[in-house]
């Protein structure tokens, strides 16, 4: 198992390094008043990066209400089990 994930391991590098060296453009970023010039693989990079995080939080901010309302009912349960 080990060398099947070093193997993916590998190519998941090879294909990041490809990308990078294919995808040199320089393209320009522009945000209300801010304005940037990056590499094109750079700037997807950062765009996955923010969208993981962003979707991380939005994530824990809807899972953790439920988890507060299962053990009110877990809660419920046990009282008319008495």
């Amino acid at each position: 198992m080990r060398l099947v994930k070093s193997i993916l391991l590998l190519l998941f590098i090879v294909a990041i390094v490809t990308f990078t060296a294919q995808n040199m453009k320089i393209v320009s970023i522009n945000f209300l008043n801010w304005h940037m010039e990056m590499p094109l693989s750079i700037s997807s990079v950062l765009i996955y990066v923010l969208g993981a995080i962003s979707g991380g939080i939005m994530f824990s901010t809807i899972k953790k209400p439920s988890a507060k309302s299962n053990d009110t009912d877990a809660v419920k349960v046990k009282k008319t089990e008495i």
